[in-house]
């Protein structure tokens, strides 16, 4: 299944009569792109400019007027994506995505579906 999200860390919880399971989906295996070419690896949980500045985009934003330059990362689209396979959590009767936190403007989608949006978290 694809997952493609702004997200902060995100838990896959399933439940049956008999059974729960919990699928954690953090780490180091997302991929964060823009609709300007950006295309990298991402952390979740994590923010934007942090995996900016890991992979050499940025400079730290700190620094300097760092902070004025670095204002398009705001004004950016971006779309936090992970591939994970959920076979086994076919067979539960209720499958819930439960968020630690979701910062600003989100939209979840799940396999292409909007599953979930948020505003100002």
């Amino acid at each position: 299944m694809m997952m493609k999200l702004v997200a902060v860390a995100l838990l896959l919880l399933c439940s049956s009569v008999l059974a729960q399971q919990t699928v954690v989906l953090d780490g180091d295996d997302w991929l964060v792109t823009n609709g300007s070419g950006v295309n990298l690896p991402a952390v979740v949980p994590g923010q934007i400019h942090l995996d900016l500045l890991r992979a050499g985009v940025i400079g730290e934003p700190y620094d300097g007027f760092n902070v004025d330059e670095l204002r398009w990362v705001a004004m950016a689209s971006w779309t936090y994506s992970k591939t994970f396979d959920a076979t086994s959590l076919l067979k539960f009767d209720t499958v819930q995505l439960v968020s630690m936190g979701i910062d600003t403007i989100a939209t979840v989608f799940v396999n292409g579906h909007q599953v979930w949006s948020v505003d100002n978290m």
